[in-house]
């Protein structure tokens, strides 16, 4: 029975670290993202990092003449992430110019 507790812990162990690796990985894509995005801003390239920000909405930022912001995209994926489905919802029906919907608990854009 011992070892069966010790096999279960060690598989728990293996899932909690592999979860922090692709939290880690997901971080630093969207750092990246943020980065690109303001640096085409910067040198003038607005309208090349909006096509860009909206090719990748996993990066959570959204581009106008201020500059990169997060997105609702993202908002609405944290609620999802954190049970709120119900919430995320709501807002998708109330603001239907965001262009998004959820469907089985994530977010997708939503077809014209």
């Amino acid at each position: 029975m011992e070892k069966i507790d010790q096999i279960n812990l060690n598989e728990s162990v293996k899932t909690t670290t592999r979860k922090q690796q692709i939290q880690a990985k997901k971080e630093q894509d969207k750092r990246k993202g943020y980065e690109e995005l303001t640096l085409l801003c910067q040198v003038g390239e607005i309208e090349m990092a909006r096509r860009l920000a909206e090719r990748n909405p996993h990066w959570g930022y959204t581009v106008n003449h201020s500059g990169v912001q997060e997105s609702r995209y993202e908002q609405l994926v944290e609620l999802c992430e954190v049970g709120e489905v119900e919430l995320a919802q709501e807002l998708t029906e109330e603001n239907p110019h965001w262009g998004y919907i959820i469907v089985e608990g994530s977010v997708q854009k939503k077809e014209d």
